[in-house]
């Protein structure tokens, strides 16, 4: 057998280690090929793949960049390159070398992919859309593309819309828990927080060590812990206020410390009482996730999600949500106008009413003439 058809069988091993989910075993597989064949191009685009897989993006740039250097014509290199380039946060140049990766074969759906990325990274989002799509009508049976449109859709505000790209992402690929965690994101936004968490502990069972969607699905299912914990530091805060100005005032009388024990019990409560109300309302599997999580958070205030407030999404938010674009940006000028005047009003107008009241009752301390 050949040199040549030895990196040949070593890079079809190589390959079929990375569809298998094994990069680590395909570096040295890899390693081996190059050796046999240092001026081959394809052992060194593999290498960048597998280390692109292994999260090790620095390296993968500099094997796909030795891709390059051995045949600069290959546009997959060029992909590569870019996505290792995106992913370390070179957004402009990942742009440029997906841009070039377009130049060189044009009739790739994945080079368009990894182009609307880009795009999109580099705030080109009505362009990242049209790149997107472009991949779906030179490939309209991958799965990827559908699933890129409605993830760009998703950052435009866009939730139905994205939902159509997912499910259809879904028809094409109904095992692929990326999807699955995309779609059910869709429906979290939407506020069909039900349909969204069975999308999310379906796409755990196919994929349990994934972590982003186990944080995506605590993130639905446990709204109602988060929400109960913040009321339970209130309790907490207030707690801690009243025994402050309890031994500042020195009064230790047992009914005066009764009050903010009882009131620390009613949110140590509370807390427990939202993360069961949570997990019960969960399925098994992310019940467990929920009590588990909140294990490794009780008592850690660095570790609690201290921002859940600003997730919360009245009605007045998802009526904002519902304007046509063409009359929300008036919305949001008014709004940017009404805002600032409210902040300065409301207390300009409680400070003038404080005032007619002191005029009105004068406090006892106030000068009065006298006789």
């Amino acid at each position: 057998m050949s040199i040549a058809e030895d990196s040949e069988r070593l890079e079809a091993r190589a390959e079929a280690l990375i569809d298998l989910g094994r990069p680590e075993e395909a570096l040295g597989v890899l390693s081996r090929a190059a050796a046999l064949d240092p001026d081959a191009v394809r052992p060194h685009a593999l290498r960048a793949s597998s280390l692109i897989a292994l999260r090790r993006y620095d390296e993968a740039q500099e094997a796909a960049s030795a891709a390059i250097a051995r045949g600069p014509e290959e546009s997959d290199s060029h992909r590569l390159l870019a996505f290792a380039q995106l992913r370390s946060g070179n957004e402009r140049v990942a742009r440029d070398t997906a841009l070039r990766a377009v130049a060189l074969d044009p009739d790739e759906s994945l080079n368009y992919i990894v182009l609307a990325e880009a795009l999109q990274a580099t705030r080109d989002e009505a362009g990242a859309l049209a790149a997107a799509r472009h991949a779906i009508e030179l490939a309209p049976e991958a799965w990827y593309g559908h699933d890129l449109e409605g993830r760009l859709l998703l950052d435009h505000q866009e939730p139905a819309q994205a939902e159509a790209a997912l499910r259809r992402a879904l028809a094409l690929d109904a095992e692929n828990e990326a999807v699955l965690n995309n779609l059910s994101l869709a429906l979290a936004i939407q506020g069909r927080r039900a349909e969204a968490a069975a999308g999310m502990e379906a796409a755990t069972r196919i994929d349990p060590a994934d972590e982003l969607v186990r944080a995506n699905t605590l993130l639905v299912a446990r709204r109602h812990a988060a929400w109960v914990r913040g009321v339970g530091m209130a309790f907490a805060v207030i707690a801690v206020i009243v025994l402050v100005l309890t031994l500042v005032d020195g009064d230790l009388s047992a009914g005066t410390l009764a009050v903010p024990a009882v009131l620390a019990l009613i949110g140590a409560g509370l807390i427990e009482l939202g993360v069961r109300l949570a997990a019960a309302h969960a399925s098994g599997p992310t019940g467990q996730m929920l009590l588990d999580d909140h294990r490794a958070r009780r008592l850690k205030p660095w570790r609690w999600d201290w921002s859940w407030i600003l997730r919360l999404r009245p009605w007045w938010w998802l009526a904002l949500e519902r304007i046509p674009p063409p009359y929300a940006l008036l919305v949001n000028i008014g709004v940017g106008i009404l805002v600032p005047l409210l902040l300065l009003g409301v207390p300009f107008s409680a400070w003038r009413a404080w005032r007619w009241y002191r005029r009105t009752h004068p406090a006892s301390g106030s000068w009065r003439p006298p006789g």
